[in-house]
C-alpha cells in the first residue's frame, strides 16, 4: 500500500486503540487519521508523538475543531471535508413557500427544538403560513415527547416527519425537496457547547453538499466561514431568520447557494491537496 487512511479514530481508552497508535509509529507509509471525536483524542498521551511525525496527519471534520485543538491543546490538525460532490438539486420554488429541513436523530440533547417551536408559533400568528418544516431523522428515546409537544401546540400542520428516514435513498430525496436546513444549534444552551469546540454538526456538510441554505446561528456559521451563504440569527432567536427565508426571492436564494458552492469547492480542493501530498510521500504539514 502507498497510504493508510484511518476513519475514524474515536474512543482511544481501550487497549486495542492504544496498540493501534503504537503500531502506527512503525508503519513506513503515510498515515492519515480522521477523527470525529476530537475531545477524546486531545487527552490521549500518544497523540502528540504520532501527530509530530512528518508522515502522519491528524484530520478533523470542521475548521473550528482544528482551531480548538491548535489553540487549546497545541495539536496540529488538518480538515477533511466529507460531502456530496454533485450538482445541487433544485427544489420547486413557489413564491413565498419555503421548506425547511431538520436532519439527524430526533434528540433534544442535540438540537434546540424549543427555539423552532417558538418560531413556528410566532410565524403562524403573523399570518405566514406558506411554509413547512420537515423532520428528516430517526426517532430516539426522547422523540415521542417532541411529537407530543408539536401536537399540543397545534404545530402538526407545519412540522411534519419525513417518510422512511432509515432508507438513505428516500432520505436524500426528501432533503432534495427542501430549500433550507436548520441545524438548531446555538450557544445559549450548555449541552450544545461541544459543537463550538471539539465536535462538528453533520448538518453543515450536508447543507454544503446539497445546496440547502443554512438558517443558522451566526457563531456557528462563522466557525465554518460560510456566513454569506446563510441566513443568520443571534442566540436562539430563529424566528426572524425563518421569516426572512419564507419571504426571500429566488434570486436571493440562488445568491446564497452560489456561496455554498464556492465553500464546498474550497474544502474539496483541500482534500485533494492532502491526498496528493500523502501519495507523493511529502511531509503532511500545511
Amino acid at each position: 500500500y502507498e497510504v493508510m487512511i484511518l476513519n475514524s479514530l474515536e474512543d482511544l481508552s481501550g487497549p486495542e486503540p492504544r496498540l493501534l497508535l503504537e503500531d502506527i509509529q512503525e508503519i513506513p507509509i503515510p498515515v492519515i487519521m480522521i477523527c470525529h471525536r476530537a475531545d477524546l483524542l486531545a487527552v490521549h498521551p500518544l497523540l502528540h508523538t504520532v501527530q509530530n511525525h512528518p508522515r502522519r496527519k491528524l484530520l478533523v471534520t470542521a475548521p473550528h475543531v482544528a482551531e480548538q485543538l491548535r489553540e487549546v491543546d497545541g495539536i496540529d490538525a488538518g480538515i477533511f471535508f466529507s460531502t456530496y460532490n454533485g450538482e445541487f438539486p433544485q427544489p420547486p420554488f413557489h413564491g413565498p413557500k419555503a421548506v425547511f429541513a431538520v436532519q439527524g436523530d430526533l434528540d433534544p440533547g442535540k438540537r434546540h427544538y424549543e427555539s423552532l417551536f417558538n418560531a413556528v408559533e410566532e410565524l403562524k400568528r403573523e399570518g405566514l403560513r406558506h411554509f413547512r418544516v420537515r423532520m428528516a431523522g430517526r426517532d430516539s428515546g426522547n422523540s415521542q415527547a417532541l411529537w407530543d409537544e408539536i401536537r399540543k401546540r397545534g404545530l402538526s400542520s407545519h412540522i411534519q416527519k419525513a417518510s422512511h428516514p432509515e432508507n438513505y435513498g428516500r432520505f436524500y430525496r426528501s432533503l432534495a425537496e427542501c430549500h433550507y436546513l436548520l441545524p438548531l444549534i446555538d450557544e445559549t444552551r450548555p449541552e450544545y457547547h461541544r459543537y463550538y469546540t471539539y465536535e462538528s454538526s453533520s448538518s453543515i456538510p450536508l447543507a454544503l453538499g446539497m445546496g440547502l441554505v443554512p438558517v443558522i446561528n451566526r457563531v456557528q456559521a462563522q466557525g465554518w466561514g460560510i456566513e454569506q451563504g446563510c441566513i443568520l440569527y443571534d442566540g436562539a432567536d430563529v424566528t426572524g431568520a425563518m421569516r426572512q427565508a419564507i419571504t426571500i426571492t429566488q434570486g436571493e436564494l440562488h445568491y446564497r447557494q452560489k456561496h455554498l458552492q464556492e465553500a464546498r469547492r474550497f474544502f474539496l480542493h483541500q482534500n485533494a491537496l492532502l491526498l496528493t501530498m500523502a501519495l507523493k510521500g511529502a511531509p503532511l504539514r500545511f
